[in-house]
């Protein structure tokens, strides 16, 4: 959604696929990829001071883990069936 410039609807996305790898307990790196895209949905649709808070979020994992993290999202991709484009 967030190609196609529609943010308001690529945020209320990235807010459900936050809240669900929560659930399921994703790996740091992946839920700090999520946070930092929707971070930057939040911006695009002037939500600034939600945009700051889910940044420091993302912040606050990136100082946990190692330099060189890999993130293997084909797992939350095929757990929300496409959700991602």
């Amino acid at each position: 959604r967030s190609r196609q410039g529609r943010w308001d609807v690529a945020s209320g996305e990235f807010r459900e696929l936050v809240e669900s790898g929560e659930n399921v307990h994703l790996s740091p790196a992946l839920l700090k990829v999520l946070l930092n895209n929707y971070s930057c949905a939040l911006q695009k649709t002037h939500r600034k001071k939600e945009a700051r808070i889910i940044a420091a979020r993302a912040a606050a994992i990136s100082s946990a883990l190692p330099e060189k993290a890999l993130v293997d999202i084909s797992a939350l991709q095929s757990q929300h069936n496409g959700k991602l484009q």
